[in-house]
Parts: structure tokens; sequence; C-alpha cells
């Protein structure tokens, strides 16, 4: 665990020999803060009924009514149009899209890149010494910003962002199970979603640099009652996803997983009073967590790792915590037969649950 101190609205540069001056926007705001490797948190921070009415988080069991350590980080650079992410990634976003210009990210961003151009884009970036690429799926999961009103980018680092219903930004992914695919992000809602690699409408390309993102870190814990943590998030996970009515499944093969007809509501209850490996501070992940869970070389249904997580079930649905940005009557799900994510109704009785603690 490192120890970040920011003074005001200034911070250390990760790169201090190309950085004059830095500028920090925070959420939520610290000047002192215990800076865990973990991952950044969603920014969410309203609840709401099932209806979408903005509501007290006290109790729901929602994303906003929890923190993680991972505070949501950007801050702007003098090195030629590139964002900084702090905490947890340390990598630098480039501001504009392909095809914009400028402090402001002037014109319009060229929407018909087809994957191939998106990498030959990425590739002859020339910001500062930096090695720049199309970013993975994993590191693209680091970006959206859930506390927003629609798009999931904050507009005050990514100006002149596309908003489209079908807008969106290419990684470098391919879906293992289906090579002839890549998962591409829904730039106005914040999910994942797995498209032809030959698609060139609506495709844009943002680069990024910096460290590639650690790999799954997983080690059991427990006997009769086994949890996974995985070392590179410091979260813990329940090995099975709950059964019907919520009960914990502690058999070692997940023989009784639960039928996939939880509501969210179901789901944040359930995983909310759960007392399980002796611990009862168990609760549902938001959708940034949820996605650090999906196994992206995985070539086989479900998309999560089979030694660790063993005989779950395929070709469903879990719940996040986290409601749509633009839509709070609607929750963030993943389907683990692809990794993709996306948002039903929250009282859609569709979803699997799996639960999380920590980070720790």
């Amino acid at each position: 665990m490192e120890l970040l101190v920011i003074v005001g609205f200034s911070a250390s540069c990760k790169y201090p020999s190309h950085c004059e001056s830095v500028f920090c926007s925070i959420w939520p705001a610290a000047l002192v803060f215990a800076r865990p490797r973990t991952l950044p948190d969603t920014g969410q921070t309203t609840c709401a009924t099932t209806a979408g009415a903005v509501i007290s988080c006290a109790g729901t069991g929602q994303d906003a009514e929890y923190a993680t350590p991972g505070a949501y980080i950007l801050y702007e650079t003098t090195l030629g149009n590139a964002v900084g992410e702090v905490l947890g990634s340390d990598l630098l976003w480039q501001k504009c899209s392909f095809g914009q210009t400028g402090n402001s990210c002037a014109g319009t961003a060229l929407s018909t890149v087809t994957r191939t151009q998106a990498f030959a884009a990425c590739s002859g970036v020339a910001i500062a010494d930096r090695v720049w690429r199309l970013p993975s799926v994993r590191e693209m999961h680091l970006l959206p910003y859930f506390g927003g009103a629609t798009v999931a980018m904050p507009s005050s680092f990514f100006p002149n962002t596309a908003s489209g219903t079908n807008v969106y930004h290419w990684t470098s992914t391919t879906v293992v199970a289906s090579p002839a695919n890549s998962y591409l992000f829904a730039q106005k809602f914040g999910f994942f979603a797995s498209q032809s690699n030959a698609l060139a409408t609506d495709t844009f390309a943002r680069c990024v640099a910096g460290p590639a993102q650690p790999t799954q870190d997983y080690v059991r814990l427990g006997v009769t009652e086994p949890s996974v943590r995985d070392n590179t998030t410091g979260l813990t996970w329940t090995v099975c996803a709950l059964k019907t009515g919520g009960a914990a499944d502690t058999s070692a093969n997940c023989a009784g997983p639960a039928p996939a007809n939880f509501t969210q509501t179901n789901a944040l209850t359930f995983c909310e009073s759960l007392v399980y490996g002796g611990f009862t501070d168990w609760r549902l992940p938001n959708v940034r967590e949820l996605a650090s869970l999906m196994d992206y070389t995985q070539s086989v249904n479900p998309t999560v790792n089979q030694t660790y997580f063993t005989a779950n079930p395929s070709a469903t649905v879990y719940w996040s915590s986290t409601n749509d940005i633009s839509n709070a009557a609607n929750a963030y799900i993943f389907d683990v037969s692809d990794g993709t994510s996306g948002t039903i109704a929250r009282t859609a009785s569709i979803g699997d649950v799996r639960c999380v603690r920590g980070p720790w």
C-alpha cells in the first residue's frame, strides 16, 4: 500500500520529467489517503428505488452506499493533451478520440475507424516518450465514470466526446471464443459489447500508455465455506453463486447454483445478509468489481476462472450494485457467457448472485 499526499489540487506526477504542472479533480475529494493497488471507485453517489426515484443510500446495499478505497482520480497533464489516471493503474489516456485536435478536442472524431485502423492510430501517437497502444478491455474497464448523468466519461477531462446511443470505442481484446469479434466500449452507457472485427460504423479509437494491467492472482481461502481472494484487487469472492432463496452454496463443486431468477433487490438483500466464512460484511459487487472477475483469456462459457470458481452456471448474467447512469430503474449486469455487460430493469428476475467483500 502506498500513501499519496495531495495538497489542494496539486499532486506528484507519475512522470515528473514531463510534467510542469498537475491539476487534480477528485471524487471523492481527499487531501491525504491510503492508496492500495485496487480498482478505482465507480464514482456513483446516489441510490434509487426500482422506479428510479432518488432515496437515501443507508441500508440499500447499492453501489453508492459503499465508497471503495480506490478513489476515482484523473489529472490533467501538459503532455500534449494526455489525461492521467493516478490510482491503481498509473495510465495515461489520450484526451481526444482519433481525428480530434487541440486541448478542447476540436473537430469531429473519426467515427468509421476499423479495428486495423485503431491499432495503427494508437501506434502512431507521439506524446512525450510514451509507447501508446489500443487499450485492452481490462484497461478500458477502469475508465468509465458512473457518477454522471449520461456519458460515461468525465467531460471536464474528455471534452467534445461523442455520445450517441451506438458510439463504440475499440479495445485490443479479441473474444477468445469468437475470434471474429472484439470487445468494444459503449461510450454513452459505460458497458461492453462483443462486436465484429469488421465493424466500421460509429467506431472510434482512444489510446492509452502505461504499464499493462496485472492478470488475476487468485488464492483459495477456507474449506467448509470456501472463498477466493484476488491479490491484484484485494477483493474476496464467494466461490459459488448463491442458491435459491439467497442461501450460500458451501459444496466443493458448487452443486447448488442459483437459477437465473433473482431481481437486483433480491441480490442486494441476499449479499447484505450473508454470513459466510466467518464474515458478515459481504455485499453485491459494483460494476467495476464484477468486470474484474471476468477472465478474458477463457475460450469457454462461463468466462470466469474455471480452476478457482468451479462448476459455475454458464450462459447467465450476474447482478452488480451499480445503477444505470442514464436510467436508475436499470442496473448493470455481466453476461458470463462471453464477458460482455449491459443494463436491464432492476425488477427483472434474471440475474445470478455472487457476493464480494473487501478490498483488503
